[in-house]
């Protein structure tokens, strides 16, 4: 950063501080010459604008000795522009620890996209706009109204910089006295009206039964296990992908007197076990970008802190039986420990070593299986005519809407899906919990049988919830019914033909 050319100021990755090269005056002959000072290591690379501060304190203060130059007097501290703060502020959710990686690229992709660069508002030079003075209510209507892109799209490039002036207000990068504009009146309300126009734009993506029942047991070759699996996990549980890609054997109690999953986890990076959480690492000095590089997985916890046990139907259980014992093992290429990925990478994926956490390109790999079966590959919204293509995460509303049409109450419902952070208390009463949530789960109007690769696992009604119907095994591609976990002699079960 210059000022009328006296002096310049960088940052050193060497030293961990700011460097500033500046002109000064020699006494006997009042020749201009470049001297160099370095700022205190107490600011941060995102203090920026302290640094700058300090700086021409310490110049004006040395200004009386005579020794510098008397255009000193013609610096005065940069104005806050919304591009020197963005750039303070990011350096400063940069090194936060309690903003998740995914959350950090979203908010320099907003800045860098749609704020900085807004080519719509070019005629009043976004980045040059002073941010105490400039942005007025009216302005940041104006600003509103200059996005593009769907109503929830719009709406949360406004929460970034209504997020931004508020840490910026916060930590005393702007004055304290300054009302936020994005809380002013006129403008809340406008926010509060695109809160609207995005909940009305969006509808609930969800498969009907008869799509989900196609999709666990239409019989294709091309419908691997593996993916399969991952679907009725999806369809049974409401766990986010996220979720379902960071799961370890050691989180499924299948042998309790009711079967749960523990979730404990999300994936955000995959590689060989044993895991990293990204707080651990960042304990350790790793910052955002070093994670990306990290030789390892690394997870974070479940979004919103919602670790919650989910009850299992009885075909989860033998389904996991089955991958446990036979199914895993050809899919990965050796057989299976308790810390290991339930869905790891596999023999199809030549790129990774077999076995290790992987991120699936979930929502492809979903519509083309999807079009596989014949299948439509996106959701028809029937009040509006509007298509959506089905992602991932349509699983996940499916199975709230089973919840809900199975007259399970909606505060139940967001238990299940994590939306409320669990009680703490929760793990230690899992026993409590998980006879409450039982019946709940018992609702969803799933098959009672899956098919996989040359057969298929199925539960009769009429059993105990750990007994699996069985009948002979067959070769020409009718339905076969595996045996259970404990019964590992393989004959049929998933083997490739």
């Amino acid at each position: 950063m210059a000022t009328d050319r006296l002096w310049s100021m960088s940052w050193s990755e060497k030293s961990g501080q700011f460097l500033v090269r500046f002109r000064k005056a020699l006494p006997q002959t009042g020749e201009d010459r470049w001297g160099l000072k370095r700022v205190p290591k107490q600011f941060p690379r995102y203090q920026e604008l302290d640094a700058e501060r300090w700086f021409i304190a310490w110049y004006a203060a040395h200004m009386k000795t005579g020794g510098l130059n008397a255009r000193a007097t013609d610096v005065t501290p940069a104005t806050k522009t919304i591009k020197l703060l963005a750039e303070r502020w990011l350096g400063y959710r940069y090194d936060d620890e309690g903003t998740a990686l995914n959350t950090y690229n979203g908010f320099t992709r907003v800045l860098n996209n749609w704020i900085l660069t807004n080519a719509r508002f070019e005629h009043l030079a976004v980045d040059q706009l002073d941010m105490e003075k400039d942005f007025t209510a009216e302005l940041c209507l104006a600003w509103i109204n200059t996005l593009q892109g769907r109503g929830s799209t719009r709406l949360r490039y406004a929460e970034v910089l209504k997020q931004m002036f508020s840490d910026c207000i916060a930590h005393g990068w702007l004055d304290a006295r300054l009302h936020n504009p994005f809380e002013r009146p006129i403008v809340a309300r406008r926010l509060s009206q695109m809160r609207s126009e995005a909940d009305d734009e969006r509808p609930t993506i969800f498969l009907s039964t008869e799509q989900v029942a196609a999709l666990l047991t239409t019989p294709n070759r091309k419908v691997l296990d593996y993916r399969r699996l991952r679907y009725l996990v999806a369809l049974s549980t409401g766990l986010r992908d996220g979720e379902i890609q960071g799961l370890i054997w050691s989180d499924f109690r299948l042998d309790a007197a009711i079967p749960y999953v523990w979730v404990d986890r999300q994936l955000v990076k995959g590689g060989p076990k044993p895991f990293a959480s990204i707080k651990e690492l960042q304990r350790k000095g790793l910052k955002k970008n070093d994670v990306k590089t990290y030789v390892g997985a690394v997870v974070t916890e479940p979004k919103r802190r919602s670790r919650r046990a989910i009850p299992l139907l009885p075909l989860v259980v033998q389904a996991l039986r089955f991958w446990w014992s036979l199914g895993w093992n050809q899919y990965a290429g050796r057989a299976p420990e308790k810390d290991d990925p339930v869905f790891p990478s596999g023999q199809r994926n030549s790129h990774q070593t077999y076995g290790q956490f992987c991120k699936s390109e979930s929502p492809e790999l979903l519509r083309a299986d999807l079009d596989r079966l014949g299948l439509p590959t996106s959701y028809e919204d029937p009040e509006t005519g509007g298509s959506q293509p089905f992602t991932f995460h349509s699983l996940r509303h499916t199975f709230a809407t089973f919840l809900e049409l199975g007259g399970v109450e909606r505060s139940r419902i967001g238990e299940l899906l994590g939306h409320k952070a669990s009680d703490v208390a929760a793990k230690h009463y899992i026993g409590e919990v998980l006879g409450a949530r039982a019946p709940l789960i018992a609702r969803l109007a799933l098959p009672i049988r899956i098919q996989l690769r040359g057969g298929s696992i199925e539960v009769s009604a009429e059993v105990a919830p750990t007994e699996i119907a069985e009948t002979p095994t067959t070769r020409d591609g009718t339905v076969i019914h595996f045996p259970g976990a404990h019964e590992r002699n393989g004959r049929g079960a998933g083997r490739r033909r």
